[in-house]
């Protein structure tokens, strides 16, 4: 291989180095001992030391070479990385682009869909003047043209008569019976025990119960903390996915009932998987939910008591139940009113606080709530809300203390997620301040062990019962059995 010019240059200065070496060491012996010497060292050789120097300067510019070719391919990587993070960032949008697009043709479509129901419906009520459409009462009765108009009670407007709702085709609850299951999900197998009025698109049976008012208030002002669709993470989908071990094929096309939908943090995740959605809350959250949701094709949100529901029994293939137990009365009646809920061979989903004889963070809470359940919730809201932010950069060094850290953050009541999710500092304040608000507002906070859960698995009769710590603290799954033939 021939050496480069510079490598040449480097040569000639090698050689000259050598030269010089040679003729110092000439003049310190006389030429008798250096013809001795130079029999015996071969390495005192002029010619072999210039072609030790020669094969060094060819190593260390292999070397060279080796060096320049891998920072070229880390910089080629780099290149592509960037341009792999582009695409991702332009079919993120593009898929953003598309769901919009998506929503509106649906929209179109349900126009449609709602204007040729409405006039079949209106064609049916012409040639039979006595036909009544009554699902509440009577399932089977009603038209059944290209609609299951017994399905549709779920939105119906309390008005007295089927025949006026029909005049309105463009207003989606005013077409009630008719209009509402082609715009709405398929639900013949859900009926309503007894009417309720309909406000804002939502079928009420209350306006709110004393033990979870505070929920209402909690979800109103803090809706998109939570929600994958605002974060862009996928938090609540991981929970809800890996807590139930369901999977989105196995949800497309249930009936889910979700009690204690909250904000919607779990329906969007559930509609998202292709679920059909009955989604209840005792309380204005229902409002929030449907902010959060919109006027989706699958969903139907009902305000209801837990203990109270207006659903004939056996109605869901599925019943998801997650942060609701513990703020109730009686968490094991609320549970096996639930499972009551859940056709036979379908399965629920459900967790519950853990109790702990320590105290740490999250046990800390009763220490607190003796107090803060007596305070004005707009007064407990306010501090909350402030002391937070100035608090949780101390919490933060604190529970790097080691050994001690888990116990002093229990001084002061801060429900601080660092360490479980990867957020930035202001999704880290708003998760902190709802959850401490979370933690000390509601009436009721009842944790559970897991020798209560699996005792109210076993009460209830329920099969392939899994119960074990997660989540909030103790996650529920089991299956209600199939009638026996």
């Amino acid at each position: 291989m021939l050496p480069a010019v510079e490598d040449r240059t480097a040569i000639r200065a090698a050689d000259a180095v050598v030269g010089e070496v040679l003729r110092v060491r000439a003049r310190d012996y006389d030429a008798a001992a250096w013809s001795e010497h130079a029999t015996h060292f071969p390495e005192h050789r002029p010619d072999l030391v210039v072609q030790k120097v020669l094969d060094h300067l060819d190593e260390q510019h292999d070397v060279e070479c080796s060096v320049r070719e891998l920072l070229r391919s880390r910089r080629d990587a780099t290149e592509m990385r960037l341009a792999g993070e582009a695409c991702a960032r332009r079919l993120r949008r593009l898929l953003r682009d598309l769901e919009a697009l998506r929503r509106e043709s649906q929209r179109e479509k349900v126009g449609e869909q709602i204007a040729v129901a409405a006039a079949e419906v209106e064609d049916a009520l012409v040639a039979q003047p006595e036909l009544t459409v009554d699902p509440l009462h009577d399932p089977a009765a009603g038209v059944r043209a290209e609609v299951k108009i017994a399905a549709a009670e779920l939105f119906a407007e309390e008005v007295p008569r089927c025949r006026d709702l029909l005049r309105r085709p463009d207003d989606v609850v005013g077409l009630g019976h008719a209009a509402t299951i082609v715009t709405r999900l398929s639900m013949a197998d859900v009926t309503f025990t007894r009417e309720a009025p309909i406000r804002n698109g939502i079928r009420r049976y209350v306006d709110t119960v004393d033990y979870a008012d505070s929920f209402g208030e909690q979800w109103q002002r803090y809706r998109r903390v939570q929600l994958d669709s605002e974060t862009r993470k996928s938090l609540s989908r991981d929970r809800l996915f890996r807590g139930t071990g369901w999977t989105p094929e196995e949800l497309a096309g249930e009936l889910v009932l979700e009690a204690g939908c909250g904000a919607g943090r779990f329906t969007e995740v559930l509609l998202g998987a292709g679920a059909r959605v009955v989604a209840v809350d005792a309380t204005t959250a229902v409002d929030a939910c449907r902010e959060t949701c919109g006027d989706h094709p699958r969903l139907a949100l009902v305000q209801a008591d837990l203990f109270d529901l207006p659903f004939r029994t056996g109605s869901f293939d599925r019943v998801f139940c997650y942060g609701v137990l513990q703020h109730t009365p009686d968490p094991e009646r609320a549970f096996r009113t639930l499972v009551e809920q859940v056709r036979p061979g379908g399965v629920i989903a459900a967790d519950v606080y853990r109790h702990q004889e320590f105290v740490d963070r999250w046990s800390a809470k009763r220490i607190w709530r003796p107090l803060t359940t007596r305070l004005p919730r707009d007064l407990l809201r306010r501090i909350v809300e402030w002391y937070i932010p100035r608090w949780l950069p101390i919490d933060n060094k604190l529970k790097s203390v080691p050994y001690l850290g888990r116990f002093l953050v229990a001084v002061v009541p801060c429900w601080n997620p660092r360490g479980l999710f990867e957020l930035t500092w202001d999704e880290q304040v708003a998760w902190t301040v709802l959850d401490t608000f979370d933690a000390l507002a509601p009436k009721y906070d009842k944790p559970q062990s897991l020798e209560d859960v699996r005792g109210w698995c076993e009460r209830a009769g329920l099969e392939d019962v899994d119960v074990h710590y997660g989540g909030n603290g103790i996650e529920v799954n089991a299956k209600r059995p199939a009638r026996s033939t």
